[in-house]
């Protein structure tokens, strides 16, 4: 069982007063090993060893997040800022590499470090999951996506601190101004400015990836005109001059 699930359980029980606690924002439920984790896509899942990764949901009450942009940005913003700081601390890299790929996976420099979903929990919550690679990742055979760990960098945070860290980050954001929020996000934005292919389905948008709007969305500039996309895979042009094949 995922923690996402755990959450959504415990939650509806506290709501249902069933338990005296759980309904309440901040609360964290988490795991030392995960075999089905829960992924975006309706087939994807996520797996980590006895204590390889952080893996965690935090439940949230809405009025503790800004209203814009998506609280999964938000959330990914956190937990990139939290990561970043302890790679700072503890390495001579500093912070170097660590992105956020639209809309929710979390990079340390050309793979995948870890990825964020956050699902609604009725009118008032939501369900906030974080999975972040420690100590060993799957091999590349097994995913979509070449993975990655914190370890491979010289840093082995504490999973309680890192934890504390993106709280600490979310609680701030609270307090921020969308255009602040908004520039805090995009300046961990995998592929800012440069130009990309948006996949949707079987539609292709081409054009610059010029950042996040306030509503999560990614703005993309094509033929004069910035299009607005709310969902999608996003992979750098290659077929573009002078695109790169990652950052």
């Amino acid at each position: 069982m995922s923690t996402m699930v755990s959450a959504r359980q415990l939650l509806t029980r506290s709501l249902r007063g069933e338990v005296s606690y759980g309904a309440v924002s901040g609360t964290i439920v988490h795991t030392d090993e995960q075999t089905a984790g829960r992924a975006r896509g309706p087939s994807r899942t996520w797996a980590a060893d006895p204590g390889s990764s952080l893996l965690a949901t935090i439940i949230l009450h809405r009025s503790d997040l800004p209203p814009a942009p998506a609280a999964s940005l938000v959330v990914g913003w956190a937990a990139a800022a939290a990561v970043a700081e302890q790679l700072s601390a503890s390495t001579s890299r500093g912070a170097d590499g660590i992105s956020l790929k639209w809309p929710n996976d979390i990079f340390l420099d050309d793979r995948k470090l870890g990825g964020v979903l956050v699902e609604t929990a009725g009118q008032d919550w939501l369900l906030a999951g974080i999975g972040i690679n420690l100590t060993s990742c799957p091999p590349d055979e097994t995913l979509r996506t070449p993975a990655t760990f914190l370890g491979a960098a010289g840093c082995t945070p504490n999973r309680d601190d890192l934890l504390s860290a993106i709280l600490t980050n979310l609680h701030a954001a609270a307090g921020y101004t969308v255009n602040r929020l908004l520039d805090s996000i995009n300046g961990y934005m995998r592929y800012l400015n440069y130009r990309v292919v948006l996949h949707q389905g079987k539609n292709r948008i081409h054009g610059r990836f010029s950042g996040i709007g306030p509503e999560g969305e990614a703005l993309i500039e094509a033929k004069g005109e910035t299009i607005h996309c709310f969902s999608g895979e996003m992979e750098p042009d290659q077929a573009a001059a002078g695109s790169p094949v990652s950052l």
